[in-house]
């Protein structure tokens, strides 16, 4: 058991170093790139919002093909 969770701190230890070293932008980009890039975001959030109200409403349903 040991062993798996050595793999696991050796994971989350080369995620922390890669977050650390691109922590700070290293490319200046103009307003409207920013801009494009934070509508881009929130888009991603609303799809992901619109499947996800889709998958609560077929389950409640019990469309997802699983009896209840």
């Amino acid at each position: 058991m040991g062993k798996v969770f050595n793999i696991f701190r050796g994971f989350f230890s080369a995620v922390r170093d890669v977050n650390k070293k691109y922590k700070q932008p290293h490319i200046k980009m103009s307003r409207m790139a920013s801009f494009s890039l934070f509508m881009l975001r929130v888009y991603l959030f609303f799809m992901v919002a619109i499947l996800l109200f889709k998958f609560i409403t077929l389950a409640v349903k019990g469309g997802l093909g699983v009896a209840p």
